[in-house]
């Protein structure tokens, strides 16, 4: 039989234990070892985000440096992985020709719907008015739309089935190269994170794209030298005959 000492040491430890002060600090304690695991856990994926970052950006570059003259490779690349990172449906880069945005590479789901698509250089579709203004345009619910507000938009996201929308212009010195842009088949708007993401890779398409325009101007210029000093070394070889110059 327990003795009444002992059912009072019981309680007494009981109460102790169960005291609201300490029960408080319990839950303050608990509480805290939440918050680590929070920032334990957002600590890790940031820094698991910002490698993937890096990781992709140094594939562009090496994308770059092995495709001197051919920048097709380059804005297929960016494409694919500003998708990927950015976790977008899809994505495509359309470039300046004249007063159109033509086609220039597109990856992932309804990238085949804009294979060899052209848009006029105006404010009426997201890739259109990212160039004219020289920002990125952010379309949360395309389907939402007014009529009016981005015509093109609208009608396609009712098309195709997407909804959230982001493009960003390609820019050089100051001169508009053409666009990336980004799509979700569901409303959920891209971070702003994100959208700085795509801004670095559109820098880097930019860079690519200058420079195959910088390595084939220079190659042109050098093989018109190379003509030159050809035709002037074949006049000097025949100064009484002029045939030898013309057949040059």
């Amino acid at each position: 039989m327990i003795s009444m000492e002992t059912i009072r040491t019981m309680t007494n430890w009981i109460v102790e234990r169960f005291r609201p002060e300490r029960q408080i600090a319990l839950g303050r304690t608990f509480a805290d070892q939440a918050a680590i695991a929070s920032e334990n856990v957002r600590l890790f994926n940031e820094t698991k985000e910002a490698r993937e970052q890096l990781t992709a950006i140094s594939e562009i570059l090496r994308v770059i440096s092995s495709s001197p003259t051919d920048v097709m490779p380059v804005l297929q690349a960016v494409a694919e992985r500003a998708a990927r990172l950015c976790e977008a449906t899809g994505s495509g880069i359309m470039l300046v020709s004249g007063d159109q945005l033509r086609w220039g590479a597109s990856h992932g789901e309804l990238s085949e719907n804009i294979v060899g698509l052209q848009l006029p250089l105006n404010r009426e579709s997201i890739n259109g008015r990212a160039v004219v203004d020289r920002m990125p345009v952010h379309v949360e619910n395309a389907a939402a739309l007014a009529p009016d507000e981005y015509p093109m938009v609208r009608e396609l996201a009712l098309r195709l089935g997407h909804r959230t929308l982001l493009a960003v212009p390609l820019t050089r010195g100051g001169k508009p190269l053409g666009t990336i842009s980004l799509h979700r088949m569901v409303v959920q708007p891209f971070t702003e994170r994100q959208i700085a993401l795509v801004q670095t890779f559109a820098d880097q398409a930019a860079i690519a794209i200058e420079n195959v325009r910088l390595f084939n101007e220079t190659k042109e210029a050098l093989e018109q030298q190379t003509a030159i000093s050809e035709i002037l070394r074949v006049i000097s070889n025949s100064p009484t005959d002029v045939t030898p110059v013309l057949l040059a």
